[in-house]
């Protein structure tokens, strides 16, 4: 649903179409646990436990504002406001959407995810400057990427990207990684 019409008429949101997209791609198992670094207000979360309601999941942010409200998610463990490196336990997936290009060294919290992930798979949704031109001047992000950086970058990190695609979420970079 490139486009982001939901099939009732109306828009669906990120979350939604990022979902949609994914389910598509990618085989997820009925049961597992995830982490959505950088969860804000639970949108994704909250789609994410209506689709699949047999896995568990564990926010992270870098305050407690929407804490309560994400934490009242059908299967949300928790939400972390610590560093990721003392998020429990180990994950099947995680997620990263419009955070990457906000941190400034982001190769130890790669490195953190590669050992909290085993086989499990990475998600980034990333704004493309060179579909968007205007997130150039987007003051807090410290990087920019294409297809080939985004690789390249992960490459460098650990990951294999099995996905790179702008068809996803128009003027975005979706990755899927392992």
């Amino acid at each position: 649903v490139p486009g982001g019409a939901d099939g009732h008429g109306g828009l669906a949101s990120r979350s939604k179409r990022l979902l949609d997209q994914l389910t598509q791609a990618v085989t997820l198992p009925a049961h597992g646990r995830l982490l959505e670094i950088g969860c804000g207000n639970g949108s994704f979360l909250k789609t994410f436990s209506q689709d699949f309601p047999g896995w568990t999941s564990v926010g992270t942010e870098f305050n407690d504002k929407y804490k309560a409200r994400v934490e009242s998610i059908h299967n949300v463990e928790k939400v972390h406001t610590g560093p990721v490196e003392e998020v429990e336990g180990e994950f099947d997936m995680a997620t990263m959407i419009h955070v990457l290009e906000h941190i400034p060294w982001p190769g130890p919290l790669m490195a953190t995810l590669r050992g909290k992930l085993g086989a499990g798979k990475l998600i980034l949704d990333l704004p493309h400057h060179g579909l968007n031109p205007y997130d150039l001047v987007v003051a807090d992000h410290c990087s920019h990427f294409v297809e080939d950086s985004v690789r390249g970058f992960l490459t460098r990190q650990g990951f294999s990207a099995s996905t790179v695609t702008t068809q996803w979420i128009r003027k975005e970079l979706v990755v899927v990684a392992e």
